[in-house]
């Protein structure tokens, strides 16, 4: 099991607690703390050692059995769900919210849920053969499969991609819909159907199903489809050596294209709307485009990121001084930052969070004044928590862990 920590140097600050930030005693039960974490809702995580050779798998108020290995939970879309693999001396289980089932099996595989979070799939190896469960319907002995599986927002349908005779085809509902070099699997639409790239000679097309819908790329580097399935979008290398991001939606004829540009990186996709974000490089200029929306940037920038729902997209970036960007409006930051540190916004809110070595931090943007709560000897990356309305962050000091919390 591993797990990463973050360690950030920054210029001294001059921190506040008051009665912003409080921070609570989770979990200290005499086992070593081996893992921990957060999904993206409202769960903490972790996982302890009982003995030499045995763990134990902590999800809120959950504790399981001891096992001799364990996979990383997996929670649904809505926090609702999770599950997680366990196996014992000769026995797999797969943990879930509700039960607990045993499964004959050598080898766990992945666990998925769908995007309306209904329904749980996996996978997991007999032999060199693989079944795969899709809510009530199990697909047995399926081969050469060598890619993580891939289900739809209601969680009927599925793909994967398998080997076959040195080509990669691409599988969808036990039928093999392409036969390719590559294949990269973007995503499902709302209609069933399946979005991908594939690669032929040199060029990289992008298909659904078996229909071609893109010109010759060199390279398509990154892709999105969101969770509804109702946005594409990609950036793709022309065979110039430029670069595009493509998207679509079921309103337009066909895929339509951003400006060109010499780089593109961190794609990100809003979650509901037909909006994208990605930096950029024009000619010498640092950008942070907002579908055909620019706005400057640095080569010392954070990737951009879009709040929980949406509504914000924020970024840092520094020159001679630092500034949080949040739709196109800049905040000038009274410190120097490390752009490479993970930050989080809560949505209209003049404030947003990152931890550094020893402490979960919030930044008041209006008042440039920086509040924090305990230190601890290790930490993560922050969340916000929209049940809650606050910033977290798991912290440990001498074994103990702590859920350390800012409200703004």
């Amino acid at each position: 099991m591993r797990i990463y920590f973050i360690f950030v140097m920054l210029f001294p600050l001059n921190l506040i607690s008051e009665d912003k930030c409080n921070d609570y005693f989770i979990l200290g039960n005499g086992e070593n703390i081996e893992a921990y974490g957060m999904d993206s809702t409202y769960h903490w995580w972790a996982v302890t050692k009982p003995f030499s050779d045995r763990y134990r798998m902590i999800i809120d108020d959950f504790e399981s059995n001891s096992y001799v290995n364990l996979g990383f939970p997996v929670f649904s879309p809505n926090g609702e769900k999770w599950a997680f693999y366990a196996q014992d001396v000769n026995s797999i289980y797969l943990e879930t919210s509700d039960t607990i089932t045993q499964i004959n099996c050598n080898e766990f595989g992945n666990i998925y849920f769908s995007g309306n979070s209904e329904i749980m799939a996996y996978s997991y190896k007999i032999d060199n053969l693989t079944n795969f469960v899709l809510g009530e319907n199990i697909f047995k002995n399926l081969q050469n499969v060598n890619s993580n599986f891939y289900i739809n927002y209601e969680g009927n349908s599925f793909a994967y991609t398998t080997n076959r005779n040195g080509l990669s085809a691409i599988i969808l509902n036990q039928e093999e819909i392409g036969t390719f070099e590559q294949i990269k699997i973007i995503g499902f639409w709302n209609d069933g159907s399946i979005f991908y790239a594939g690669k032929l000679g040199e060029y990289w097309r992008v298909y659904r199903n078996k229909e071609v819908i893109s010109e010759n790329y060199l390279l398509i580097s990154e892709m999105q489809v969101n969770l509804a399935g109702s946005f594409l979008v990609y950036n793709a290398t022309l065979i110039n050596g430029q670069k595009q991001v493509y998207f679509y939606f079921d309103e337009l004829n066909n895929i339509q294209s951003s400006r060109l540009y010499q780089n593109i990186s961190n794609l990100i996709i809003h979650p509901y709307l037909y909006l994208y974000g990605f930096r950029a490089t024009n000619t010498t200029n640092e950008l942070v485009a907002i579908s055909n929306t620019e706005y400057a940037s640095t080569l010392n920038a954070s990737a951009p990121k879009f709040t929980f729902d949406g509504n914000e997209i924020y970024y840092i970036y520094c020159d001679n001084n630092c500034f949080l960007a949040v739709n196109g409006k800049n905040y000038r930051l009274k410190n120097q930052f490390d752009t490479q540190t993970s930050i989080v916004k809560k949505p209209f809110s003049e404030s947003f969070a990152y931890s550094t070595n020893a402490n979960l931090v919030v930044y008041d943007l209006e008042t440039q004044i920086m509040y924090s709560g305990m230190m601890v000897d290790r930490i993560i990356a922050p969340r916000y928590n929209r049940f809650e309305n606050r910033y977290e962050t798991l912290g440990l000091i001498n074994n103990r862990l702590y859920l350390l919390t800012c409200k703004f």
